[in-house]
């Protein structure tokens, strides 16, 4: 019995280490990469999300052009989960215009025809009363940009 308490000591040791371990910072390269090219948003809830993005190299991390461009600056990853076909973060960003956000992110797809993505961005807002925007993104893979429309340019759609 001793011998199981002692284990159970040291077990517990380390579950309090790791608890108390900081959550590590997410790196644009720990995001799926996407096909470079021309890709076309739709989402049946946020109506400023559908057009076109032209992505090239520098440009293929979808949580900094699609969710929030400043991610990398402003937000740090509080928990990261996988399950079988899909990813998810939650983020604390600090945000200029709101204040305080707690970004939720949910991601799947093979990022080189296609992937979709729900991002919910809960906030303080008028009145001091919470709020949240959520956005469900359906994105495709269309081939190269056309001509004229150079990396990183968002063309709407009307």
């Amino acid at each position: 019995m001793k011998d199981q308490d002692n284990m159970s000591v040291k077990l517990l040791s380390v579950f309090a280490l790791l608890a108390a371990w900081p959550p590590a910072a997410v790196a644009a390269d720990d995001f799926p990469k996407r096909q470079t090219g021309l890709w076309v948003f739709d989402s049946p809830d946020n109506r400023l999300v559908k057009g076109s993005l032209c992505v090239d190299d520098t440009h293929t991390n979808f949580i900094e052009t699609d969710v929030w461009s400043t991610f990398a600056q402003e937000c740090v990853v509080s928990n990261r989960m996988a399950t079988l076909g899909s990813r998810k973060i939650e983020a604390n960003c600090q945000s200029s215009m709101t204040g305080k956000v707690k970004l939720t992110v949910t991601y799947e797809g093979d990022f080189t025809s296609r992937y979709h993505f729900v991002s919910a961005s809960l906030f303080e807002g008028i009145g001091g009363k919470g709020d949240k925007l959520i956005s469900t993104v359906e994105a495709v893979y269309q081939g190269q940009c056309p001509d004229g429309m150079k990396p990183g340019m968002r063309r709407p759609r009307g």
